[in-house]
């Protein structure tokens, strides 16, 4: 079986280093699991553990996908459900969220006729940037959350769609690419 998923890489240099920054403010509240820079994505489908037959299949649709390149723009920090009992510490997307959406429409549409299970939480498109394992200071946390609320991180040239694989290892995933669709 193959753990996969779809998913736009982050690359942008000067965009990674404001994450890393931001990264190192959220440790000063608490212990949290940081996504490394190398693995900086916003996911489109997580696909779970799927038959390596299957990645043939979800490659042939993603060659399908009919759009062209855009801009993202990273800008507002959240959490997952909540900033009083966060889980999750993601960054929003403005700029190209409807391209986006198009999307995972796309991909949920195609993918849903040959099995896979639609989200049924819906899409919002967002960047995880970490998982929050405990929380120290939940004022101080929290005031950052609120105080980051409209920080800009940096945009992203999204040229790309890509089908993933994630092995997992003690020390954390690490990801690798099944297919690239060029947009």
């Amino acid at each position: 079986m193959v753990r996969a998923f779809i998913a736009v890489d982050i690359e942008s240099e000067e965009t990674i280093k404001n994450i890393i920054s931001l990264q190192r403010e959220l440790e000063k509240f608490g212990k949290f699991k940081i996504v490394s820079p190398e693995n900086l994505h916003i996911t489109l489908k997580f696909l779970g553990e799927i038959d390596p037959s299957k990645v043939d299949l979800v490659s042939e649709i993603l060659g399908r996908l009919e759009a062209e390149g855009f801009t993202i723009e990273l800008k507002g920090v959240g959490c997952f459900p909540s900033p009083s009992r966060p889980n999750v510490v993601w960054i929003g997307v403005t700029e190209g969220y409807e391209q986006l959406m198009h999307i995972w429409k796309f991909v949920e549409d195609n993918l849903s006729r040959h099995g896979f299970q639609r989200e049924r939480r819906g899409f919002k498109p967002h960047l995880t940037v970490a998982r929050v394992k405990f929380i120290i200071n939940r004022q101080g946390f929290r005031r950052l959350v609120e105080t980051h609320r409209n920080l800009k991180l940096g945009k992203e040239k999204v040229r790309t769609v890509k089908l993933k694989k994630s092995t997992l290892t003690p020390t954390g995933p690490i990801y690798s690419d099944l297919y690239v669709k060029t947009l």
